[in-house]
């Protein structure tokens, strides 16, 4: 999340040397909490990924499926050099990882995590 950080603090401090008002700095906290809550680095996708599935997903791997195109670049840009993965992309990389056999297919219909 650090490059989403980088890339936040320098487009507020382009947007405030040009329009220093408090409604821009406002306009910059809230796309800047909204970029941050709905991007994972790809060390935190496969940590949330590990958790909602039950089985260890290893970084390497997604790094793998990008390195490959096997995950779309243009849903998961590289901000201040670090790749970022959607949170709502995670099902697809799930189903990705599935293919590559590095997780087990889910034991009931559907994405659903297991249940604990």
């Amino acid at each position: 999340m650090q490059g989403v950080t980088k890339r936040i603090a320098a487009m507020a401090r382009h947007l405030l040397l040009k329009t220093p008002t408090v409604m821009t700095l406002v306009t910059i906290l809230t796309v800047g909490t909204v970029m941050a809550s709905n991007y994972l680095s790809v060390g935190e996708a496969a940590d949330e990924l590990t958790h909602d599935l039950g089985q260890t997903v290893r970084p390497r791997w997604l790094t793998d499926l990008l390195y490959q195109r096997e995950l779309r670049d243009d849903l998961c840009p590289i901000v201040g050099g670090r790749r970022l993965i959607p949170r709502s992309y995670l099902p697809m990389v799930a189903m990705a990882l599935r293919r590559h056999g590095w997780i087990e297919q889910p034991t009931k219909r559907g994405d659903d995590p297991p249940q604990h």
